[in-house]
């Protein structure tokens, strides 16, 4: 009896020691992955950085007037004044849209197209459906 219990003692020992060195395993990939992680996050954070700062160098109002300055007579750059700003009654909106033909008439709004119509106005038509049964 006291051998048996030697021996599940040492299975138990190996078992809990298996098992410790396997959470001690993934516990340091898992350390890993965050470290590397965290690599990468100050990385990105770094990048955001420089170019938050290109832009704005980009954006100096100094420096786009310089740019004006310079390019005025080849674009037509200027300041911007009442003339540049239009009516919203001058826009040429689209026309509306005209009932789709489909057959011999037009389709409705909330009624089904029985066929698909085509650009040249010719319209391609489903099969016919069967006749439904009269109720006695």
């Amino acid at each position: 009896m006291n051998k048996l219990a030697f021996a599940c003692s040492m299975l138990a020992i190996v078992v809990v020691a298996a098992w410790a060195y396997n959470v001690n395993y993934r516990t340091a990939t898992a350390l890993d992955r965050v470290e590397a992680l965290r690599t990468k996050i100050a990385a990105e954070r770094e990048h955001i950085q420089v170019l938050e700062v290109e832009w704005a160098w980009l954006n100096n109002p100094d420096r786009l007037a310089r740019l004006v300055a310079m390019n005025a007579d080849r674009l037509g750059l200027g300041p911007m004044t009442l003339r540049h700003f239009g009516r919203v009654a001058a826009v040429p909106f689209p026309p509306e849209p005209e009932p789709m033909l489909v057959g011999m008439g037009a389709v409705e709004d909330g009624e089904l197209a029985a066929g698909l119509a085509m650009a040249d106005g010719s319209a391609v038509m489903p099969p016919p459906r069967p006749a439904a049964k009269a109720r006695p």
